[in-house]
């Protein structure tokens, strides 16, 4: 009866604990600044470790406009994860302003978004 009543109380715990504040947001909420100001878009492969440089405005607002508005659904674990498929960095005149794979971003883990990882991935292969 103990063990139950034990394992009952870090059930709710962890729970709790999953439960930690992130709400569903969008990319542009996320990103908190003006994404007409991007002027650079780097994209690493997790697979082969190929990057990928993108300057060109136009490819660069194609992108924009495609994740702009994906929601963002927390992940109820947060607990640190390894590797990714992608990660994207964006970057304005002043320096590096954001980056995030297609399931963490500012430090926070959201479900796999399928949208942005298709976007990612058109993007990148589309890239010389």
């Amino acid at each position: 009866m103990r063990v139950r009543s034990v394992l009952y109380m870090l059930t709710v715990l962890y729970l709790l604990v999953g439960c930690n504040g992130l709400k569903t947001v969008t990319f542009e909420q996320l990103y908190n600044k003006d994404l007409n100001k991007v002027s650079k878009i780097e994209i690493r492969s997790g697979s082969t470790g190929e990057l990928k440089s993108i300057t060109d405005k136009t490819i660069i607002n194609k992108f924009l406009v495609k994740v702009k508005n994906v929601k963002l659904i927390p992940d109820n674990d947060q607990r640190e994860m390894k590797g990714y498929k992608y990660r994207v960095t964006l970057y304005d005149s002043e320096g590096q302003t954001f980056e995030f794979t297609s399931t963490e971003f500012n430090g926070h883990y959201y479900q796999p978004d399928h949208d942005i990882l298709k976007v990612i991935e058109t993007i990148f292969n589309e890239t010389l």
